[in-house]
């Protein structure tokens, strides 16, 4: 069923958009196509101010979250997974940074081959590379940019500047000269 969109409130639209949804969301939910939904916004406001600032507050939400992700990396521990007896604790039991640093967990179930009953159960839990969190956490803060300055001479005025020397240098090393040739 299609959805008569000059019964939608642009907010409503604008809104999804913000919060990372897309036209195609909207017009598989309207029932319509993504044009449909944008020609509409349009007709609202024909410049698509409205619609470029939900986009940019869509990219700002995302480079938060991925900027929240890499803190959870950096500030997960390891021993927050564990009970005090060294047991690994349920899932749902972690801090939020150690569930959102975790890759993933493989769990191997072991059989004892003559009842068939299980036997033991080994989990292993690979959490993401810490390091290259930092790295990017860092880039994104800008704390590892070097600055480049780049210079250009010519060699003609390098060696023409070469001569232009200080006259105390120069005397300087007219001492240092004359206080070696003296025996």
């Amino acid at each position: 069923m299609k959805t008569d969109l000059a019964s939608i409130d642009p907010d409503t639209i604008l809104g999804h958009i913000a919060n990372g949804g897309s036209l195609k969301d909207l017009g598989e939910m309207w029932g319509c196509r993504p044009s449909d939904v944008h020609k509409h916004l349009l007709s609202i406001d024909p410049d698509g101010v409205l619609l470029a600032n939900a986009y940019k507050i869509a990219e700002n939400m995302d480079k938060d979250l991925i900027t929240e992700q890499l803190r959870h990396v950096v500030g997960s521990k390891v021993t927050d997974a564990y009970n005090q007896d060294g047991e690994l604790l349920p899932v749902d039991e972690w801090p939020i940074p150690l569930q959102a640093a975790v890759q993933g967990i493989e769990l191997d179930e072991r059989y004892d081959p003559k009842t068939g009953s299980l036997a033991g159960t080994s989990k292993k839990v690979k959490f993401m590379d810490k390091l290259r969190a930092i790295e990017l956490l860092g880039k994104e803060r800008g704390m590892f940019n070097k600055s480049k300055v780049e210079v250009q001479v010519s060699l003609e005025q390098l060696v023409a500047d070469s001569w232009k020397a200080d006259p105390e240098i120069i005397e300087a090393t007219h001492v240092v000269k004359s206080n070696k040739e003296t025996p």
